[in-house]
């Protein structure tokens, strides 16, 4: 009876230390992962530069800005045809090429500049033909005062022939000065005495002091009057 009652007990022994080990295999698989999950990832420490970027939104203004206006007077609005990008760096090699920046729209200046030209050639037109008149009067205007002169000598040769030298100067001395109108065509201007009326004829007499006719006549001779 006593061998049958420490086989159960050593049989009873074994397998609460079988149900031991069971449970603590189990308890540290448990226990072991929630270890490794709790961990903490370390680094090795190098010595260098630390960047830090931030990317934001946001607007740059420069420190020195210039503003360019167009210089055209009359025409507001102009269209921009072209403009160089935003944020261009303008370098000097740009400065000496003469590098373009903003090219305007420059068709009505253009088309501004194309009537002004005609306009001027116009003028210029209308300046030769005045020229060309005033040297055709001015020609015109010598030929007639030619032409006056001429027939001012053969007057003076015709009342020569009838009074005589001597008689036809002391006569032309006693009248008033005769200008020649600027119409070549209208008769010779007798300026009028101080009263306002024509200068009257002078006076002539003959040699025996009889009044002479209005006109002389180489027959019968005439003085001036005293």
């Amino acid at each position: 009876m006593s061998k049958t009652s420490s086989g159960s007990s050593f049989k009873r022994a074994a397998i609460g230390a079988l149900l031991v080990v069971v449970l603590g295999l189990i308890a540290w698989k448990f226990m072991g992962g929630k270890a490794e999950e709790t961990q903490t990832a370390t680094f090795d420490v190098r010595r260098g530069k630390l960047p830090i970027n931030v990317i934001t939104g946001g607007s740059l203004e420069a420190l020195e800005s210039q503003e360019v206006r167009s210089e055209v007077k009359g025409y507001e609005g102009t269209k921009i045809l072209s403009i160089v990008e935003e944020g261009y760096l303008v370098t000097e090699e740009d400065v000496k090429k003469g590098k373009i920046l903003v090219e305007l729209d420059s068709s009505q200046i253009k088309q501004k500049i194309v009537q002004q030209d005609i306009s001027f050639q116009s003028t210029i037109s209308s300046l030769t033909e005045a020229q060309q008149s005033y040297d055709i009067q001015l020609t015109q205007n010598k030929t007639d005062v030619k032409a006056a002169e001429q027939k001012v000598r053969f007057a003076m040769m015709d009342l020569e022939k009838f009074l005589g030298a001597v008689v036809t100067k002391d006569v032309l001395s006693q009248l008033p000065p005769v200008e020649l109108s600027t119409n070549s065509h209208s008769n010779p201007v007798v300026p009028a005495n101080p009263a306002g009326q024509p200068a009257p004829p002078p006076a002539f007499k003959t040699v025996d002091g009889k009044p002479a006719a209005a006109t002389p006549s180489a027959e019968k001779p005439f003085l001036l009057a005293e």
